[in-house]
């Protein structure tokens, strides 16, 4: 039984994407598409999230017992080499499982409204029932090889939805600008899987311990750089914030709850090869750390509230890589788990205020809505409690995985990771409660719920359930349910105190109050332009990313048209002429032989084209 429901965990999403797929082919044959929900539509909703929720369900049916393997099949018979497809459900696959298949749900569920009157409904759907079934294969797998799949599938997923809307120029050049900098990690990720073949004979991740130990650096660099490249971190930062441009469903579903996610799982997984002392961890560790500040500081300077999210995700995801370098690697993906549920919920209450203000983020044009007065109180108060969980704030979700990730650095870091914790602990307050306060502040509090003003219930009720799992995650204990396989075996002592944490969390709240509160902010012009446009690294990054890249694809696109192609025909030319020699030379030039075999020898040439 408990296999049947591994299998089903694994394919339901796979099934709903081809349902979808059906349903799309006959929309456009049939010559049905339009901005209406009819029954086609309703039907696609409905097997789009039976195809994520019952995989939930099933998903907590096996939560809390022994370990499940099941190998499919070996599907690249290599000699010496056994590469399988299998599903591996352990400790840390199941509680992935739970966030991704769970939060996934609420999201498709909230898509139902919020796509409802889009002509590209099905198209949608497709591709998330196929995201949700990639990001399945990421936390299932049992070696590089199938991670990669996966790694590779939600990559190409992402690129469609992100540009979801591709007949505007900018949503287009977004998924473009994702695929191609993903691609720059991903060419990491392949150098790093062939080098571990190398080394190990094998890709099965227990294979790790088979690593000559001068050689694990070498391949845990080339492996985070992979894990740099899908979580968004450090120089590949740039591609998440332009990710906003699909709809937001999507954004909450990739920096959330999967794909962005992605990249702590794979170093938590690869612990054995991440834990050697060979310099990998402090590596993780620093450029999680950095990523941390730097882009919380950036989340400071934005108007647009779905970019503010954008850099508080990639904030919480250098605390998430911090936690991950460190010996209590399982923090790493403990905040994971609570991170997915507040990130969603305020992604989900933007699109609630989108959908309500004619698509409008600009958070100074928002106040101008004043959506407090207009009945939008649980929104305000679901973006509130949100806030303060993503602050570390107790009892709620973040404070536990956040405390648990400041308490793991300060004990391998010291005295100068405490500091580091404390510097990103008082940044992200500070860009959450700015949103909050331009947003909600200074209107009129009316204690009222009016479904029609909060998207109705379809878009509600998810939110709904997501903050209040913002608010009690904490009791689930997942910190110490996977500390158990994924963390230094001791306890954590010294650290920062849980007090001295939240005053500065609150003075960081005052201090916005104080600035963007009382109606101030930091001017655009002189110098603080340097801060709007991020310090100029967007600019220089693109440059150097896609315009190489470009670059690159022209110089091979060059070269594949002037010598491949045109040397392919050159050589049929001549091909052909040696071809005329021979035959007018053997059959005395009679024309209508001559004339046959030339057709003949055409058709030939092709049928090989």
């Amino acid at each position: 039984m408990e296999s049947l429901s591994a299998i089903l965990i694994v394919f339901l999403p796979l099934a709903g994407a081809l349902i979808n797929l059906l349903l799309l082919s006959y929309e456009i044959l049939a010559k049905k598409e339009d901005e209406h929900l009819n029954p086609i539509k309703i039907f696609s909703g409905i097997v789009s999230c039976l195809a994520v929720a019952i995989p939930f369900l099933l998903s907590l049916s096996i939560f809390g017992k022994e370990t499940i393997r099941i190998e499919f099949f070996n599907w690249i018979p290599l000699e010496g080499y056994k590469i399988t497809f299998s599903a591996l459900f352990d400790n840390l696959s199941k509680v992935s499982l739970l966030y991704i298949t769970g939060v996934s749900s609420l999201i498709h569920i909230y898509s139902v409204g919020y796509m409802s009157h889009d002509r590209g409904f099905i198209r949608y759907f497709m591709l998330l029932n196929l995201f949700v079934f990639f990001m399945i294969q990421i936390v299932v797998s049992e070696n590089l090889v199938q991670i990669f799949l996966g790694w590779e599938g939600v990559g190409l997923c992402s690129y469609a939805l992100i540009g979801f809307w591709y007949s505007g120029y900018e949503n287009a050049r977004a998924g473009f600008k994702a695929f191609i900098v993903n691609r720059v990690g991903d060419f990491g990720f392949l150098v790093g899987i062939a080098l571990f073949l190398i080394y190990t004979g094998g890709v099965d991740y227990s294979l790790t311990k088979n690593l000559p130990s001068d050689k694990v650096f070498f391949v845990a660099l080339a492996l985070s750089m992979g894990a740099m490249g899908k979580s968004a971190q450090g120089p590949f930062w740039l591609w998440l914030p332009d990710a906003m441009r699909g709809p937001t469903p999507v954004s909450a579903l990739i920096h959330a709850a999967t794909m962005v996610t992605a990249g702590v799982y794979m170093v938590v997984r690869l612990q054995d090869l991440f834990s050697f002392p060979s310099g990998a961890s402090d590596f993780v560790f620093w450029i999680g750390t950095i990523t941390s500040i730097l882009m919380g500081f950036f989340g400071i300077f934005e108007r647009d509230i779905k970019r503010i999210l954008a850099f508080s995700t990639l904030s919480q995801l250098g605390l998430m890589f911090a936690g991950a370098g460190t010996s209590f690697k399982y923090t790493g993906m403990f905040h994971v788990f609570e991170h997915s549920f507040f990130k969603a919920a305020l992604f989900l209450i933007s699109g609630i205020l989108m959908h309500e203000f004619e698509n409008e983020t600009d958070i100074y044009k928002l106040k101008e809505k004043k959506p407090l007065e207009k009945g939008m109180t649980l929104s305000a108060l679901g973006f509130l409690i949100s806030a303060l969980a993503m602050s570390g704030v107790f009892p709620l979700s973040g404070y536990w995985s956040k405390e648990s990730i400041i308490q793991a650095v300060s004990h391998d870091f010291g005295h100068t990771g405490s500091i580091l914790m404390l510097i990103a602990s008082f940044i992200t307050p500070l860009y959450m409660f700015r949103a909050y306060f331009i947003v909600f502040g200074n209107q009129k509090f009316k204690l009222s719920f009016s479904p029609s003003h909060e998207g109705g219930y379809l878009m509600f009720i998810p939110v709904l359930v997501l903050v209040i799992l913002s608010v009690i995650g904490g009791i689930f204990d997942v910190g110490g349910w996977l500390g158990k396989e994924y963390g230094y075996q001791g306890e954590i002592h010294g650290g920062v105190s849980p007090v001295v944490v939240h005053v500065v969390v609150f003075l960081s709240v005052f201090i916005s109050y104080i600035i963007w509160g009382r109606g101030k902010e930091i001017p655009e012009s002189g110098a603080g332009k340097i801060l709007w446009r991020k310090l100029y690294l967007n600019e220089i990054e693109e440059y150097s990313f896609i315009g190489s890249a470009v670059a690159l694809m022209k110089l091979i696109y060059s070269f594949a048209e002037r010598i491949i192609v045109e040397g392919f025909y050159l050589f049929l030319s001549v091909l052909a002429r040696v071809i005329g020699y021979a035959i007018a030379s053997a059959h005395g030039g009679e024309p209508v032989r001559i004339l046959f075999l030339i057709i003949l020898g055409i058709t030939f040439v092709l049928f090989i084209v």
